[in-house]
């Protein structure tokens, strides 16, 4: 058998001493790469909001990412409609026509409708959830228990709502309106949930019924009765334009209630987040808490907020 050379020999030698070198200078590999991996921080460890309850939740994996008193009942105020209008789109059909009455225009507010005017539903229920028109609402809920009670059924529109809740597990939803008014007798709240119960109400409404909420998603939108004029309703959510890929969004504001908002949109990388702020000192505020949480949850989907690094 033919020994190495020696100048083979010497290249192994070199080669083993070279390693040796490496390592000995280095550390072990895997130790080297610890020592410098970025520590992910949640961004909401730094969150700080003026509303009474948030709630920030991915649908898609079903993962609470913040929360802050979520399960304790409050006013929902105008959030009622979007209840209001998932009912009501499972009597009516979006070409059906609803016929303006007087009495429809009782509740506070002008929404821009008037009497003898008749409007396709879902123009009606585009007016009531964008531009948060009261009497929209009062409207639809009047047609709605007309044709319940035309085909023989002992419900009513708030009866349905409330039903929605229970059936859904969502205990803390209880409806004594469809506007989520305070009552004007005893200036009490005519609607309750809690951030958690509504938001998942919200995500259920919008898997199933996405089309209801389309109009949502821009700063105005332009509707007319069938036998009146077209008008411009501006969006109630004045956030509309800094949210990231809106997807839905619906306001609500009172004396009981404060400001509320819920929304949701998508984070990135087909992310759906859905956020409810109930409480927010006044009408702007709510507004800013939006954007803080819609901030943070898109840092926390695409992992850009590190420390440690």
């Amino acid at each position: 058998m033919k020994l190495p050379s020696n100048r083979t020999i010497a290249l192994v030698i070199g080669g083993i001493a070279l390693i040796a070198i490496f390592f000995l200078s280095h550390g072990p590999v895997h130790t080297s790469i610890k020592d410098t991996e970025p520590v992910f921080t949640s961004p909401f460890a730094t969150t700080s909001v003026q509303a009474r309850s948030v709630f920030v939740y991915a649908p898609a994996s079903n993962h609470v990412m913040y929360q802050s008193n979520s399960d304790t009942p409050l006013p929902l105020a105008s959030v009622t409609k979007i209840m209001t209008a998932y009912v009501t789109s499972n009597i009516f059909s979006d070409d059906d026509v609803i016929a303006i009455q007087s009495s429809d225009l009782a509740p506070e507010g002008d929404g821009g409708i008037n009497p003898g005017e008749q409007w396709k539903f879902s123009d009606l229920r585009d007016v009531m959830l964008v531009a948060s028109a009261n009497d929209a609402a009062e409207a639809l809920r009047r047609a709605a228990d007309e044709r319940l009670a035309a085909q023989g059924s002992a419900s009513t529109t708030i009866g349905i709502m409330n039903e929605q809740g229970e059936q859904h597990m969502l205990g803390t939803l209880k409806f004594n309106s469809v506007s989520g008014l305070d009552d004007p007798a005893t200036q009490e709240a005519t609607a309750y949930g809690s951030a958690r119960d509504i938001a998942l109400a919200f995500t259920y409404i919008i898997r199933e019924r996405p089309e209801i909420f389309q109009a949502t998603r821009e700063s105005a939108i332009i509707r007319g009765a069938l036998n009146g004029p077209q008008k411009l309703f501006k969006n109630t959510n004045i956030t509309i334009n800094d949210m990231p890929s809106i997807i839905a969004s619906k306001t609500g504001y009172t004396d009981s209630a404060g400001g509320n908002l819920i929304t949701a949109f998508d984070a990135g990388l087909g992310s759906p987040i859905v956020i409810a702020v109930l409480g927010s000192t006044n009408q702007d505020t709510r507004f800013q808490d939006m954007l803080q949480l819609a901030q943070k949850a898109v840092q926390y989907i695409n992992g850009t907020y590190y420390s440690g690094l």
